[in-house]
């Protein structure tokens, strides 16, 4: 056998490749080709040679890396021969690699002879296209960069062109998975249908885009530009700006709710003391929301000698704008009181925009309307003195549904006429009833210069007068001397609940007194101050609520409202909680007849004015009850709406509810009465069969006895 010289040239080294297969083409393997040179004796060799080839991860010891490959019977011409060599793909992971070679020549078929290891092992080298081929770079940690030498992931490309994966298929499909997890996610072209799907494991289609730009969620054929099959939500601002429709119909015109119905107070200004410029005046003044002004109140004073006013409105600030209301109207003389000024065409106004109210005379004699000094209304002014404003209050009727879910304040109750002032005290109380279910945030008490306390404390209790459950108790600064309106914002304010009495109580703690402006006969209906049952304080209370929804109207007390109709698909489903165990005290509905015969069923039709300011009420016969009459058979159940007339005082509103239990009590007590009717007939019937069957018997006897004594004869 051939002992060769330990010399091994290495002649070339082929690239190690993995190719994507092409369609009618031959993919690339893993071989790598190896050509070397063997000399014996320093003379080439010209025979036949068996090989066999370790890679190994070091120069010297070291550790094998893969299996051995053995070739046999390789044809050695000149000292040249050329192997194959396939040690897998996963030998060459980017790590330097040593190739060993035994060697023994002349072939060996019975493969006895021990093989000759050549030294030192060949470092295994990438020719310069296999280190780094035109536009890919791979880092010294494995990172590959395309477009880039500072790769900063496992595979990181930059291209300002984009990046285009193209393949033969249908559907060329990037599949991404945890290598640990067998779900996945897809992201594929349907080319048939021109679409980018994405799906998951299950091959659900989980977001679609045609190439019109429609996008389906949740659907694989989206029939609008977004179309989610499922629930959705949105956590933020959703603006629109376009019509809503629901079951392909158009319900509104650029989200409006509903027709322009429902009036409720707007804007307020109802701070008095002076007195108008003779003849004319205007005011200027800004909506709160987008609708239409229903009416305007204005303060005629006991001075005004006139029977009779023009009223305008413009665009604008001043009477220069576009005109959009111009009437006139009758008014009591020397009223010393609010007046009602009642649009007939209501005109649109807009959020957040200045108009103005032109008052001008139109009596033989001048006209007294109150104003107040030190610009008491910030959105407007009165015309000839910024720091003057009129004693007004506006109405509007939105046309939109208003959702209330931020947290804001309304003006609940107030008191605001006087003509008194209380003498010198340390204490003094006034009841009211809340309008609203809320937070009482803020009272308000308009006090007397007699007032010589510089701090006082609030205190609300529930109920009429200082004897319920205290809810607040805060105090506060206050300037001695003012005649003028003081303010008490309330930290942690209390909770209130519609309907319900409370009573606001003022009291000294600095040993000095206060004053509290009073009206004698007080005309506050719900409630009364505490010097007289007949007296009224000044007073105003302002609760915060949130989460109240109107359709097609203010939502001012209730969680929903609506204006006018509403409906459902199906009768019945409308449900509320009964659980035995969230309820106590509880008590069988006894004398329902005789409750339900107290009251008074009514037909009716609505005024002209409510008719005006409600387009939701059509013409016709209504049937209800009167709800001041219901409230002295169910007071608990009847309410304010939060609504007002023209004279200020609040609409009630009215829970039929109750008809419906004792309707129900009602039957069940006529068919105790009825089981208890039939029982003693049933009784009084077998007492009647009873004696029927005695006097039968009896009957029997005598004829009986009779039939004898004739036979005896």
């Amino acid at each position: 056998m051939c002992k060769p010289i330990p010399q091994l040239g290495i002649m070339a080294l082929a690239l190690l490749l993995m190719a994507t297969p092409m369609i009618a083409q031959t993919p690339l393997g893993f071989e790598l080709t190896y050509q070397g040179k063997l000399n014996a004796a320093g003379e080439p060799i010209n025979d036949t040679a068996d090989f066999e080839f370790t890679l190994f991860d070091a120069d010297v010891d070291g550790n094998a890396v893969g299996s051995v490959v053995s070739v046999s019977d390789v044809l050695v011409i000149d000292g040249v021969f050329t192997v194959e060599l396939d040690f897998g793909v996963l030998a060459f992971n980017g790590d330097a690699r040593w190739l060993e070679v035994a060697v023994r020549s002349p072939h060996d078929p019975t493969d006895m002879d021990a093989f000759s290891t050549l030294t030192p092992r060949q470092p295994l080298t990438a020719t310069p296209y296999a280190l780094q081929t035109r536009g890919i770079f791979v880092a010294d940690d494995g990172d590959i960069g395309i477009g880039t030498e500072s790769p900063n992931s496992r595979l990181h490309v930059i291209d300002p062109s984009g990046i285009l994966i193209s393949s033969s298929t249908s559907a060329p499909t990037l599949k991404l998975r945890d290598d640990t997890d067998s779900d996945q996610f897809e992201i594929l072209h349907n080319r048939a249908a021109d679409e980018l799907r994405i799906r998951n494991a299950a091959f659900e289609n989980l977001l679609v885009i045609e190439k019109d730009g429609k996008v389906g969620v949740g659907t694989a054929a989206p029939s609008a530009l977004l179309d989610v099959n499922g629930d959705a939500r949105v956590r933020g601002m959703l603006d629109i700006d376009g019509d809503i429709r629901i079951d392909g119909e158009f319900i509104t015109d650029r989200i409006l709710l509903g027709p322009a119905t429902g009036q409720f107070l707007d804007q307020v200004q109802a701070d008095g003391g002076g007195q108008s410029p003779p003849n004319q005046l205007w005011q200027s003044f800004t909506p709160s929301i987008n609708g239409q002004l229903s009416q305007v109140d204005i303060f005629i004073r006991g001075t005004s000698a006139s029977d009779s006013i023009n009223f305008a409105v413009f665009a604008g600030e001043g009477p220069s704008g576009s005109p959009l209301v111009d009437t006139s109207f009758a008014i009591p003389v020397g009223l010393g009181d609010w007046h009602a000024l009642q649009v007939s065409d209501l005109p649109e106004l807009t959020a957040g925009e200045l108009y103005t109210i032109v008052i001008a005379n139109a009596g033989a004699d001048d006209m007294s309307l109150s104003v107040a000094f030190g610009d008491p209304y910030p959105f407007g002014r009165i015309s000839g003195n910024a720091n003057v404003d009129l004693r007004f209050r506006s109405y509007m009727t939105p046309n939109a549904a208003i959702v209330n879910d931020a947290p804001f304040i309304v003006s609940d109750q107030f008191q605001e006429s006087a003509n008194f002032f209380s003498p010198p005290n340390s204490s003094l109380w006034q009841s009211f009833r809340a309008d609203y279910d809320g937070l009482l945030a803020k009272v308000e008490a308009r006090l007397h210069n007699s007032t010589t306390s510089s701090q006082v404390r609030i205190r609300i209790y529930e109920g009429q007068g200082t004897g319920g459950s205290q809810i607040k108790s805060q105090t506060f600064d206050i300037t001695p001397g003012v005649t003028d309106w003081v303010e008490f914002p309330l930290t942690n304010p209390p909770v209130v609940q519609l309907g319900q009495t409370y009573t606001m109580r003022i009291e000294t703690t600095d040993g000095n007194d206060i004053s509290w402006l009073f009206e004698n006969p007080g005309t506050y209906d719900d409630g009364r101050g505490s010097t007289n049952v007949d007296n009224d304080f000044n007073f105003r209370t302002h609760v915060q609520q949130r989460g109240l929804l109107g359709i097609g109207r203010p939502a001012l007390v209730n969680t929903l409202e609506v204006e006018g109709s509403a409906s459902k698909s199906t009768a019945g489903d409308w449900r509320a909680n009964s659980d035995r165990r969230i309820k106590t005290d509880i008590e069988t509905i006894t004398g329902a007849l005789d409750t339900l015969d107290r009251v008074r069923l009514v037909s009716f039709e609505y005024t002209d004015d409510y008719q005006r300011t409600h387009a939701g009420v059509s013409d016709g016969r209504y049937l209800n009850v009167i709800a001041q009459e219901f409230a002295e058979v169910f007071p608990d159940h009847v309410h304010s709406s939060g609504e007002r007339l023209p004279d200020g005082s609040t609409i009630l509103q009215v829970d039929t509810y109750p008809l419906t239990i004792y309707s129900a009590a009602a039957i069940q007590e006529l068919r105790h009465q009825t089981d208890k009717h039939l029982a003693k007939k049933d009784a009084e019937l077998e007492s009647l069969r009873q004696e029927n069957a005695e006097l039968a018997a009896r009957l029997a006897k005598i004829e009986d006895m009779l039939s004898q004594s004739n036979h005896g004869k």
